[in-house]
């Protein structure tokens, strides 16, 4: 028997879990091109040794797509450099921004509490 069609939309190809890329995203690509280039190798060289196109070598570079850590990993091996070379110092790349809507509450608060 045929599967029915659902009459609703069809969910996106695309997993929920998948997210874009962030500013540490780009950083890493960043990183990781000029370790390649300081190896003198290039894109097409790197991405063979990794199982990879040079394009998918070039979006990890842009930060187009997610460089995920195992590939990391092979890439840091094909170029001979410890992964922590590209990833030391991230985490103060990431730092939050301050709450911006505790400064009116508390103008107003004090400016009640000067009425009193």
């Amino acid at each position: 028997m045929p599967r029915q069609r659902s009459t609703s939309k069809q969910a996106s190809a695309r997993p929920t879990s998948v997210k874009s890329p962030t500013d540490i995203d780009r950083e890493v690509g960043k990183r990781l091109r000029v370790l390649r280039e300081e190896a003198g190798m290039s894109q097409t060289a790197l991405g063979a040794r990794s199982g990879v196109t040079f394009q998918q070598v070039q979006k990890y570079e842009n930060g187009v797509n997610r460089l995920p850590i195992n590939r990391l990993i092979e890439f840091c091996e094909a170029l001979s450099v410890p992964a922590s070379q590209v990833l030391d110092g991230l985490s103060t790349a990431r730092q939050r921004k301050a709450p911006t809507t505790a400064a009116p509450h508390r103008a107003r608060r004090q400016a009640h509490e000067g009425m009193g």
